[in-house]
């Protein structure tokens, strides 16, 4: 395999894939949205439903530090 694809997840002849760390991202974004209603129901004592935008970037910044963590574990 040539060395400029050994670091994306499913490439192929002629489809570099996505990145590792997009990868990473993708998978943890559903925990990091879980983070975030946990994080906000137990702050407000009640349950709460995602409604905005400003959820949507937390989710993202907490699944991409989530990848960046893996891709550091991953090293060692």
């Amino acid at each position: 395999m040539r060395e400029d694809l050994m670091h994306q997840a499913f490439p192929d002849e002629g489809n570099f894939g996505i990145s590792i760390r997009d990868y990473f991202a993708a998978k943890a974004l559903s925990t990091a949205v879980k983070i975030n209603i946990n994080h906000y129901s137990r702050e407000l004592g009640k349950e709460w439903y995602w409604d905005d935008d400003e959820d949507a970037a937390f989710a993202a910044s907490v699944a991409y530090k989530l990848a960046d963590a893996m891709l550091k574990e991953r090293q060692k």
